[in-house]
């Protein structure tokens, strides 16, 4: 996700994520630890957040279409991140 795009590209693509993602319907969720979409490179983890609970992102729509494989994202960063990418 987010490889061989311009910076405009990405930042669509990252508004595009945020408009799907049910990060804020996780149990995982810490009010107020927006901008939510942590999947997304550009946004990766989220301090506010700091105790996994029952992760839902393979139920969100993002991780379908971006054939994602990890989850937890708000707390160990992006899937490019958890596979040793940057």
């Amino acid at each position: 996700m987010g490889e061989e795009m311009n910076p405009e590209e990405m930042k669509e693509m990252e508004q595009k994520v945020i408009g799907m993602c049910i990060c804020r319907s996780c149990p995982t969720y810490v009010q107020g630890a927006d901008p939510i979409g942590y999947c997304f490179p550009t946004i990766g983890k989220n301090v506010k957040i700091t105790e996994e609970d029952q992760c839902i992102c393979p139920a969100c729509p993002v991780f379908a279409q971006q054939s994602l494989t990890k989850t937890f994202f708000c707390t160990r960063g992006s899937e490019k991140q958890q596979t040793g990418g940057v």
